[in-house]
């Protein structure tokens, strides 16, 4: 199994977010339902 690298960057903060994930689908959807 593969992993994804993203980088999301925060306006708000002006910061750089870098990580690694098996399910990229997963992940978004923890991002959308503001999981984090």
């Amino acid at each position: 199994m593969g992993f994804c690298v993203y980088i999301i960057y925060s306006h708000s903060v002006d910061q750089f977010y870098i990580g690694q994930i098996a399910d990229l689908k997963e992940r978004f959807s923890q991002h959308n339902s503001a999981f984090f």
